[in-house]
């Protein structure tokens, strides 16, 4: 039996060494091509690594989920309550990226291991800092601007008032943009009071 098996493998070491049998090139691959294709990755799983596919995040009944909505002009956030949504049970991210997409401002991922953040970026104002005005100079003249002190917002009004009739300290602190008000009525009554100086 030993002969046979000593027999048969001389005769395929012969045979390999007829047709030019090689073990292939193995070529491991290089540390680069491994950084990239992991940061190719998508959260959604869709891409492979080491040949494998990465299986994407599945939304359960004991994800918590929690809405935000940042608003960029003020810098300010809100958060919602944070609740269980039925609607997303089972869902994929990439499923819920493409329910909340990222062209709309929304950014969706996991915070936390069991806790989905949906957050909307909002080029505006949030609802505090849209009542507020503060006060600048334009063309000589006191002027009304929307949003908080220290916000470069949109013109509401050129008033009559004359910057160079006002108390120094009211044209300096006019010029740096601090004076605030907490709403249209504030400010209103704020005016009245410069009345005095046109």
């Amino acid at each position: 039996m030993l002969g046979l098996m000593l027999v048969s493998a001389l005769a395929s070491a012969a045979w390999f060494g007829l047709q030019g049998f090689k073990l292939p090139d193995f070529k491991p691959p290089k540390v680069d091509d491994l950084a990239a294709k992991v940061a190719s990755y998508s959260t959604a799983g869709s891409k492979l690594i080491l040949g494998r596919p990465l299986i994407s995040p599945v939304i359960t009944q004991d994800t918590a989920v929690v809405r935000e909505y940042h608003y960029k002009w003020c810098g300010h956030t809100e958060s919602g309550v944070t609740t269980r949504d039925p609607l997303l049970v089972g869902l994929t991210l990439e499923q819920i990226n493409r329910l909340y997409p990222a062209s709309e401002g929304w950014e969706v991922n996991f915070d936390q291991p069991s806790r989905l953040l949906l957050r909307l970026n909002l080029e505006q104002l949030c609802q505090v800092d849209s009542h507020k005005r503060h006060l600048g100079e334009v063309n000589d003249r006191v002027a009304i601007f929307i949003g908080p002190a220290g916000y470069s917002g949109a013109l509401e009004k050129i008033t009559q008032i004359p910057m160079e009739k006002l108390p120094p300290e009211w044209q300096e602190t006019i010029r740096q943009g601090t004076l605030e008000f907490i709403d249209s009525e504030t400010l209103s009554q704020a005016l009245d009071n410069l009345d005095e100086y046109y």
